[in-house]
């Protein structure tokens, strides 16, 4: 194969875009009245465009691969103008608009950088967790050029993943890999499980992590997992999944194990009820990371969106490795699609789904196939449901 080409193309004309949010309909730019300079390249599999209007500039990032139809901004920077443009703005009038910025955009990324501070001003509407910092970064896990870790999300919804995922910090780290596979409507894959597996194949880190779109993973997070990885490695360093939540095994006076972990959602928040790591059953799929070179993988042939996460685990029991949670909270459905914080469960449309016949048989289709696939193991339990020993 020949080298690989590189495209160029340029704009200065007109530019379409939302006047300060998503939301709202789009409005025209054009050369008559702004200074509009574009410019796009594409170097497969990955396309830039830089944008600049009048004094306000930003990259988007679009990983065509995964994302075919440009749905998914992996710019690190802003991902828009923080407030709209303005024809003859000059120094003082944009100081004042950068104070008083009250944009979708500068609000996220107000928001990611400032986690204390949002954790403080909402303590009275939902519990969020603290996050400390510990002396460990990825550097002590001996890894070389290549990212520690390749976190890996399914993405059917682009406007909620802006929300939780990409406002993390750690998505601004330099040591980490992020694959996003756009799968709206469940056009690419009807299968998470396949998803999953494919995306795995180009991961380029020591470590994958499986996470969840509406997830967000809080300030210092790296350093206290890294710590966690240390730590478990001392305790057990053939382990199998982690997470951080799950479902402690079975004891013989224990026919009932709790959910243990550390991490809030909208039902409540939840606290370490044992020292961290700790074994479990199974792991709860908001969240899971194994070794890429520990030989598991999820199995493509699971059908449906449910139960990957139990198939994964006894994967591991099966090949005599050990599932632990640790401790490294971070918080699952924090904000709707507006934006506004989900204080309590019974306020967000897609936990009410769940009680739907439509989403029982589909999970149900799962949990069938896991029951078959790893019928030696049963009994067995996840955090929201058990098989049973027929």
């Amino acid at each position: 194969a020949g080298p690989s080409r590189v495209l160029h193309a340029e704009d200065f004309g007109y530019l379409y875009l939302p006047p300060t949010d998503v939301a709202e309909r789009l409005r025209r730019y054009d050369y008559k009245d702004h200074k509009v300079e574009i410019e796009a390249r594409i170097e497969w599999p990955t396309k830039w465009i830089d944008v600049r209007i009048d004094r306000q500039s930003w990259t988007e990032e679009y990983d065509l691969a995964w994302d075919p139809d440009e749905r998914i901004n992996r710019s690190k920077g802003p991902h828009g103008p923080l407030r709209k443009p303005e024809k003859d703005e000059g120094a003082l009038s944009a100081t004042l608009r950068s104070l008083r910025a009250g944009s979708a955009e500068s609000q996220r990324l107000e928001f990611g950088a400032d986690w204390p501070k949002f954790v403080r001003s909402h303590a009275s509407k939902r519990r969020l967790p603290n996050t400390k910092s510990t002396a460990r970064s990825a550097r002590d896990l001996g890894t070389g050029p290549a990212p520690w870790a390749t976190f890996i999300v399914a993405v059917d919804d682009a406007a909620e993943l802006r929300l939780h995922a990409q406002p993390s910090p750690i998505f601004q780290a330099e040591d980490v890999e992020w694959v996003f596979v756009d799968n709206r409507r469940n056009r690419a894959f009807t299968s998470i499980s396949k998803l999953y597996s494919e995306a795995a194949r180009s991961a380029r880190g020591e470590w994958i992590v499986y996470l969840h779109l509406d997830v967000f993973i809080p300030a210092q997070w790296e350093s206290q997992i890294v710590a966690s990885l240390l730590a478990l490695h001392d305790l057990d360093p053939n382990w199998g999944v982690i997470g951080v939540a799950g479902r402690a095994p079975r004891t013989a006076g224990v026919t009932d194990p709790p959910n243990i972990g550390h991490w809030s959602d909208p039902h409540r928040y939840h606290e370490p009820t044992v020292p961290l790591p700790a074994e479990v059953q199974i792991l709860d799929e908001l969240l899971m990371i194994v070794r890429a070179d520990s030989g598991l993988a999820f199995d493509p042939d699971l059908p449906g969106f449910h139960c990957y996460g139990a198939d994964l685990c006894l994967a591991a029991r099966d090949k005599g490795m050990k599932n632990y949670v640790i401790d490294a909270p971070v918080v699952h459905k924090l904000f709707r699609p507006d934006g506004t914080l989900i204080e309590t469960g019974d306020r967000t449309g897609k936990i009410a789904v769940r009680q739907t016949d439509a989403f029982r048989a589909d999970f149900l289709r799962s949990a069938d196939y896991v029951a078959k696939k790893w019928a030696k193991y049963l009994p067995f339990e996840g955090t929201s449901h058990r098989w049973e020993a027929t």
